[in-house]
């Protein structure tokens, strides 16, 4: 955003709307089998976190734009107004939304200060930055600055102060730079390189000012283009540079209006535009110039931090120069509604395209509350519309492999002359969450644990708003009044959007507006309606504390619920398995009286051969169908009935070890020659060790527990809340009592099929 003295001015772009639905996959409810397995989300980026997305679901950035506290925005460095107190409570604000990266900016008085060789401030946010464990990308020479030697040499104080400080992300060269910053600036004299200072493309292209008449040039037209510092000479070169330049957007929306679906972008990219090369070429390497010499010291500084722009004009955005930052970065702002969705998507694509491999940040975007009505006063935006376009906007970034986003801003600016400005916030006027805020924090949430899905295509719905459907392996997340699909039918009273996710067979659901969803069980959980006992809905009011919602009504295999707005829903079915059974008389059937369940047949023959109580522990159901096969719970593990395999490969253990810590992110070590106390395992790159592993050897090995996911690590018992040493593999976890050391009861095994039915919620 561009600022003007306090304030920004915001160019509205158009935009376009994204689709969302849901889905899941084997051993967890399911809307969608056709997807890639869930990966952990990393809290902090890798060193390559800029690479395309891939396997390894590289860091996302959910962020927002920081000016400061709701009263003091674009103040915050002021000393009357520099408040650590009020910074803290947005940071933890903005945590709570599931936000990790904060971008920040250095203005006049922060300037002054460190001019001065005070960099409290700037210490005492990052140092928040770190407690809250949020990234920050800190944004240089937020005023009007001409002279880059000035502006770089203050960047490179700055970049020493901060070399290895944990907490910066990136540094932003400069807010929104637009022609008369980067054409207009004073350049070192040791710069030869300078295009757009020299006259020679004006031999090219013709004269549209004449050296005569760019007095009055500057008096008039050209009063807000020319610089006053410029002499006559200078003037003249620019004048003329701008002139083409504003024929040059002219020539590009023409093309524009002849050709459907595209933007300037891909004008430039269009042999139409091949007269126009020679000035885009003098552009782009004036514009290198610009950057470098910001940078330079910068990097002398703080080698390897990673760069960016952050650009509002797209045609800067698109010079081939911009291939020597880090990462790309683009500010779009639209219209509400559809088109201006798609128009927003398609920029990204064309700069996704034109960068690859290097990743695309949206480091601005929003949509404002209100705006100045035509003929005075202020027109109001439905404040579930918000909602709906800025979670598409996150969700088409999301599935097409963006590096992410940053919204526009953290905090409404109620102080501010213009209605559309005071109105971004996440948070309203009093600091508390916006409609989109509460699904920012949904949706952040799926993010932080599945993999990037599909987005649909996009329609236009009344209130200025979307209709679409991302779908994931675990995440559904719908625009629009309505929405249907073979597994979840939803139903608002106006455009909205709902948000669903499932985790360890649970589902939860939130809407945007007083809604109806009808889910199949059957589909859902994969469990035949025959076999469904309990169902347990819970919830959580906007506040967060426990709720009970109303019950839900079942229809056949399709239950409906009735949901309010920003109210959270936990919904699970309980199989009819989990309750007491009987005894089944037979010898080849066996009662236990301590958990009331039964254990024969085939299950029985296998858990009376590989271990049997001390394994597995006692059964905690009866058999009954999963996801398409007869399965057992036991207390450690499932055991699962695979007719199409031989014996005896017909029974296998679940890989509950691997589902447990599938959100988890293990650190592997390096290779190793395997000895009689260690072995190494480059399958997974971990190793096994000492007590466990003699265990492992001695009680079936890989077959009967997998490979290792993880290394020894110490971690507190939900069984009995004390710490003890354990590891996770595919199947098990061993735990570690010293208390035992030298008998059969040293290593245990973990009750990791207890854990799976209360994720489950199958037990309390």
């Amino acid at each position: 955003m561009r600022h003007s003295n306090l304030f920004t001015n915001r160019i509205l772009y158009l935009l376009p709307l994204v689709c969302l639905v849901l889905a899941l996959a084997v051993c967890m409810p399911a809307f969608y089998t056709d997807a890639v397995p869930a990966q952990a989300q990393q809290d902090r980026p890798a060193a390559a976190w800029i690479t395309p997305r891939g396997a390894d679901k590289p860091f996302f950035v959910i962020g927002a734009n920081y000016e400061g506290p709701t009263d003091w925005a674009w103040q915050m460095w002021e000393d009357d107004k520099f408040d650590p107190a009020l910074i803290d409570a947005d940071f933890a604000r903005a945590r709570s939304l599931g936000i990790n990266t904060l971008r920040i900016f250095v203005q006049t008085p922060l300037r002054d200060d460190i001019n001065g060789g005070d960099f409290s401030k700037l210490d005492a946010v990052t140092a928040l930055a770190r407690e809250y464990n949020m990234w920050l990308i800190l944004t240089f020479t937020d005023w009007a600055e001409p002279d880059l030697l000035e502006a770089g040499e203050l960047n490179g104080r700055i970049a020493a102060h901060l070399a290895g400080e944990p907490s910066i992300l990136a540094y932003d060269v400069k807010n929104e730079p637009q022609f008369t910053d980067i054409v207009g600036a004073i350049y070192p004299s040791d710069i030869v390189t300078v295009p757009m200072q020299a006259p020679d493309l004006i031999a090219v292209y013709g004269e549209r000012v004449s050296r005569a008449d760019i007095g009055d040039y500057r008096r008039g037209e050209g009063r807000a283009v020319i610089p006053s510092r410029m002499t006559d000479e200078q003037a003249h070169v620019m004048a003329n540079y701008y002139k083409l330049y504003v024929e040059f957007l002219g020539a590009g929306s023409a093309w524009v209006g002849t050709h459907a679906g595209t933007t300037t972008l891909d004008y430039m990219d269009s042999p139409d535009s091949e007269s126009w090369r020679p000035y885009l070429s003098g552009l782009d390497a004036t514009l290198q110039a610009w950057v470098n010499t910001q940078m330079d010291p910068v990097r002398a500084a703080d080698s390897g931090r990673l760069i960016t722009v952050g650009y509002s004009n797209v045609v800067f955005a698109k010079l081939a120069s911009n291939r020597e930052l880090s990462f790309q970065s683009v500010h779009r702002f639209t219209s509400h509604g559809q088109a201006g969705l798609m128009g927003t998507f398609r920029v990204l694509d064309n700069l996704q395209r034109t960068f690859a491999p290097q990743p695309v940040l949206l480091e601005e975007f929003g949509y404002p509350g209100q705006v100045r009505a035509v003929g005075g006063g202020v027109a109001g935006f439905d404040p579930r519309t918000t909602a709906n376009l800025e979670g598409a906007v996150w969700t088409y970034l999301y599935g097409n492999g963006f590096a992410g986003g940053a919204k526009w801003m953290l905090n409404n600016f109620p102080q501010g002359y213009d209605p559309a400005q005071n109105s971004y916030g996440l948070f309203d006027d009093r600091g508390n969450p916006k409609i989109t805020a509460h699904s920012l924090r949904h949706i952040s949430e799926l993010f932080g644990r599945s993999s990037p899905g599909s987005m649909s295509a996009v329609r236009p719905e009344r209130n200025s708003a979307a209709g679409y459907a991302y779908t994931a392996r675990d995440a559904l997340i719908v625009g629009g009044e309505t929405y249907s699909s073979t597994n979840v039918i939803y139903t608002a009273a106006a455009p909205s959007q709902l948000i669903v996710g499932t985790s360890a067979g649970t589902v939860t659901l939130f809407a945007t507006d007083v809604a109806t969803a009808e889910l199949n069980l059957p589909g859902i959980f994969r469990l035949p309606t025959s076999e469904i006992g309990r169902i347990n809905l819970t919830g959580l009011d906007p506040q967060g504390q426990p709720w009970t919602p109303a019950l839900p009504r079942l229809a056949g295999d399709w239950l409906q619920i009735k949901l309010s707005p920003t109210y959270r829903y936990r919904l699970s079915v309980v199989p009819r398995a989990v309750e007491r059974a009987v005894s089944q008389p037979g010898s080849n059937s066996v009662y236990f009286e301590q958990t009331g369940h039964n254990l024969g047949g085939e299950f029985l023959a296998y858990w009376q051969s590989h271990g049997g109580l001390s394994i597995f522990g006692y059964p905690l159901t009866e058999p009954f169908t999963e996801n398409g096969y007869t399965v057992q719970y036991f207390e450690r593990n499932r055991f699962e009935l695979h007719p199409e395999n031989q014996p005896p490969y017909n029974v296998l253990l679940g890989r509950l070890g691997a589902d447990s810590t599938s959100e988890r992110d293990f650190a592997q070590v390096e290779p190793f020659e395997s000895g009689p106390d260690h072995r190494y395992f480059p399958e997974t790159g971990h190793s096994l060790n000492y007590a466990f592993l003699g265990y492992w050897d001695r009680n079936g090995g890989l077959a009967q527990f997998g490979y290792p996911m993880s290394e020894e690590i110490r971690e507190k018992s939900a069984t009995d809340g004390k710490e003890y040493t354990v590891q996770y593999f595919e199947r098990a976890r061993f735990e570690y009592h010293p208390e035992y050391k030298g008998t059969s009861a040293e290593v245990l095994l973990g009750l990791l099929g207890v854990g799976a039915m209360k994720d489950k919620g199958w037990l309390p």
